[in-house]
């Protein structure tokens, strides 16, 4: 019973532990590996794998395959990629000695990278070989017009990693472009657990790179042609100045935070301080902005023992009115304000400033408060 119980439980351990991984690839390969993470099954699947990093060259990284047997406890290893990223390893460090690279050099980039982007499975037959450009600039993707300028001007290049990535067999999936301070990662590993996918531009390959004649084709598959229907102007605005005027915001926020309030990141929008006045895809030819003009700021709050009253004590008010304080007389132009209150509940209760610099005292604020909790509180 426990056995089964045990198999149960979805994204659950298994009996193999790290050192298990590191012992079956000395064996079968011969190289030392680090494993950053503990192995575990999929969600509901037998199945599962983890990822490894060689201790003598840090850019090889490669998964290793497990599949459970009657429980969890009898899992054994299946296999791995290791054969695959190999080759694929060699292949990007031919192309960063290759004149190819140099291209990139002398455009502006910073540095570039070919990546395996090839999600990797048990059945082998049925993978299919992707690929990805990583270019890294100075400051990254803007919103300039000769940031796309020099992505068009580029397109002669492209198609030449497009015919190199064809002849080994993998198809160009999309070119990301960042910050050059993202640039020195050694594997993809180090890359993910950093900052990094917050700031990055994709720039998806779906249509012929040959189809590209002007600086308008390559605004239309940067805005138009993305693999969730388009890469939202909006999402690269807040990017952009999330990344540009932030800093102008930090020492606000962390007097912020010392009122109890925190930056209200989760994984659909890690972007907590959000350019409000985005433009419309059909507006790309006013793309080249220079300035937000309204800011949505996103924080979140701790309501110990689902105890909403004590946001409506005098203590708690106050705590509420300096934060709407420190926002108004920020640097930057904050608009809306929305605080989600973080419980024990299944329920999500947010309380929203809509024009926050309308809030002209104590008894303005209770009374945007209360319209949201009045009925939680006790």
């Amino acid at each position: 019973m426990l056995i089964v119980l045990t198999v149960l439980v979805s994204g659950c351990s298994v009996g193999l532990d790290k050192e298990d991984i590191k012992q079956y690839v000395q064996s079968n390969h011969g190289i030392k590996v680090e494993v950053p993470r503990e192995p575990t099954l999929g969600a509901k699947s037998p199945y599962g794998s983890t990822t490894v990093i060689s201790k003598d060259d840090p850019t090889l990284q490669f998964e290793v395959f497990f599949q459970s047997g009657i429980g969890p406890l009898f899992s054994s290893i299946s296999g791995d990629s290791f054969k695959e990223q190999s080759e694929f390893n060699k292949l990007n460090k031919d192309y960063q000695d290759s004149p190819l690279y140099g291209d990139f050099i002398d455009m502006g980039f910073h540095h570039s990278k070919l990546v395996d982007s090839t999600i990797y499975t048990h059945d082998y037959d049925e993978n299919e070989k992707k690929a990805t450009l990583y270019l890294f600039k100075k400051d990254g993707f803007t919103l300039k017009d000769s940031d796309y300028q020099m992505l068009y001007e580029g397109v002669p290049f492209f198609l030449k990693i497009q015919e190199l990535l064809s002849a080994a067999n993998y198809s160009f999936e999309k070119i990301v472009v960042n910050g050059e301070e993202y640039s020195e990662f050694k594997n993809m590993y180090e890359y993910d657990n950093s900052s990094a996918r917050k700031f990055e531009i994709e720039v998806p390959i779906r249509k012929s790179l040959a189809d590209i004649h002007s600086l308008t084709d390559m605004k239309n598959i940067i805005h138009n042609d993305h693999y969730y229907g388009s890469l939202n102007t909006d999402t690269l605005v807040k990017k952009h100045f999330f990344k540009k005027d932030y800093p102008v915001f930090e020492d606000t926020l962390t007097e912020i935070e010392s009122l109890g309030f925190s930056r209200d990141e989760n994984s659909y929008d890690p972007h907590f301080l959000s350019c409000d006045n985005y433009l419309q895809n059909n507006e790309l030819e006013k793309i080249d902005l220079t300035e937000c003009q309204d800011y949505l700021l996103f924080l979140a709050i701790e309501v110990e023992n689902d105890n909403y009253k004590s946001i409506v004590t005098e203590e708690g008010l106050e705590k509420w009115w300096q934060m709407v304080q420190k926002i108004k007389s920020s640097n930057l132009n904050i608009h809306r304000v929305q605080v989600e209150l973080l419980n024990s509940s299944i329920y999500y209760v947010d309380v929203a400033f809509e024009d926050v610099k309308s809030v002209h005292s104590k008894e303005d604020m209770e009374s945007i408060i209360m319209d949201e909790i009045g009925h939680l509180v006790k």
